[in-house]
């Protein structure tokens, strides 16, 4: 089954994760993008009811959690010495969710 996506859908993509994607380049990312859903698109082909795979028996991990330790903070004032941009001890940053319209 061949996804549908198109030159809109790789603009919008490019918009909303920041990135500039050149005009000659959207057409190279639209046959990588449809190559890599058009793959996953086979695990819609597995009938999971049917299907017992179990991770832990591939994988053969017991536990992989790790237990919660209390540590110390950092101190504020090192949080924000590497950021060029804070307002009222917040970090200020560039938007990056958009509405359709902008």
């Amino acid at each position: 089954m061949k996804n549908k996506i198109d030159l809109e859908t790789i603009k919008k993509i490019s918009r909303l994760s920041g990135l500039e994607i050149a005009e000659n380049d959207q057409e190279k990312y639209l046959k990588q993008f449809s190559e890599i859903l058009d793959y996953f698109s086979v695990l819609d082909k597995i009938d999971e009811k049917s299907s017992s795979f179990d991770n832990h028996i591939v994988t053969k991990l017991k536990d992989v959690t790790r237990k919660d330790e209390v540590s110390d903070s950092l101190l504020e004032k090192k949080v924000f010495l590497n950021h060029k941009n804070s307002q009222d001890k917040y970090f200020k940053v560039e938007r990056i969710l958009y509405n359709e319209d902008n």
